[in-house]
């Protein structure tokens, strides 16, 4: 095969693989939202920071919960932290809205700091205790509200090192609620990681998507690959907005400092899921009319399944990935001339007429 040929069959594998990733997305996304893995994930992170993991569980009455339950819930029943709740797709018989994904440093430490004036009052018996005006008196206060013994050194220490800076004191907070936050979202990309390997793997089987007979048949047929290898070259110019944005906001879920932007920009993946979900269908129903027939569609999974779980493998890598390296092919591809197209040397061009 030629060079050319190469990048064609390297196309065509590419644009099946960010097809099938993006379907993933989607349903990533789409399971990710009811089930609210992020809501859930930071109620985890948050307990933790504020008692350490407990292995005891829950009860309905509340007993059997420590103070890591209790604190956290009051947390996460003040007002500020209320006002961030996200309306539910679909909502459920006991609300139609739900706990927020995400709580800005700002916020969860202004919150922190009234939560323990509130506490600290309730144990001196006063209607309410006057805001600290320097980081001394709010250390008094971490004493009067009567916390885990854990969790009453952490925040001593840390208001401690403010030196009577309340301000310094509040950036402190912050620093330690970010920090936690490092590691719930380092804990939400393993499970939805995790998910989205079981979830590629049932896409790959449903469109019985198998790499290796795919590939025999590219690399058979020049017709087939040359039609793919065109659609694939479409599709990389004429990018469809919403699948730009969910590769963007999938880009965000997979890098390292995301714990931000990729629960606001979220938002934009959760829009265009089902559009997308319904767009990427239609796409991969229409390969075979590109003269594509084998592994995609099938019935028959267990002759192919090897190939199927490359192409498990392949899609597991995300849309990102496969949706840069579209592009970068594309541009190879297009900076190459066929061997048609070049101008031919004098020797190899045909003698005039009458010479």
């Amino acid at each position: 095969m030629s060079t050319l040929a190469v990048l064609a069959l390297a196309l065509g594998l590419i644009f099946v693989y960010l097809l099938l990733s993006l379907v993933c997305l989607a349903i990533n996304e789409a399971i990710a939202t009811v089930v609210n893995f992020r809501a859930q994930t930071l109620v985890g992170g948050l307990q933790t920071l504020l008692h350490g993991p407990d292995p005891r569980p829950k009860q309905k009455d509340g007993s059997g919960a420590n103070e890591g339950y209790a604190f956290a819930d009051s947390l996460l029943a003040h007002p500020l932290v209320q006002s961030l709740r996200e309306r539910r797709l679909i909502p459920s018989r006991f609300s139609t809205t739900k706990r927020p994904s995400y709580i800005p440093a700002t916020t969860f430490a202004t919150v922190l700091i009234d939560t323990l004036r509130q506490r600290a009052a309730a144990n001196e018996g006063v209607k309410s205790i006057t805001p600290s005006l320097d980081a001394w008196a709010l250390l008094k206060t971490i004493k009067q509200a009567n916390l885990p013994k854990g969790l009453e050194k952490q925040l001593s220490l840390i208001v401690s090192d403010a030196q009577g800076d309340i301000a310094r004191a509040k950036r402190n907070i912050e620093r330690w609620f970010d920090d936690a936050m490092l590691r719930v979202a380092a804990t939400y990309k393993t499970r939805i990681q995790t998910i989205g390997v079981l979830v590629a793997f049932v896409v790959c089987v449903t469109f019985n998507a198998d790499t290796l007979q795919v590939a025999r048949e590219l690399s058979g047929n020049a017709a087939v690959r040359g039609a793919l290898a065109a659609e694939a070259q479409r599709f990389a110019q004429n990018t469809p907005d919403d699948v730009r944005r969910a590769v963007e906001a999938e880009r965000l879920r997979r890098s390292p400092a995301d714990t931000a932007r990729t629960s606001r920009d979220s938002a934009a993946a959760r829009a265009v899921s089902d559009s997308l979900l319904t767009q990427m269908r239609m796409r991969i129903d229409s390969l075979p009319t590109l003269g594509l027939r084998a592994g995609l569609p099938g019935r028959q999974t267990f002759p192919h399944l090897p190939g199927i779980l490359l192409t498990t493998l392949a899609v597991s890598l995300g849309a990102p990935f496969w949706f840069d390296l579209l592009n970068k092919v594309v541009t190879i591809r297009g900076a190459g001339r066929a061997p048609e197209e070049k101008p031919k040397s004098p020797e190899a061009a045909p003698p005039a007429r009458g010479a």
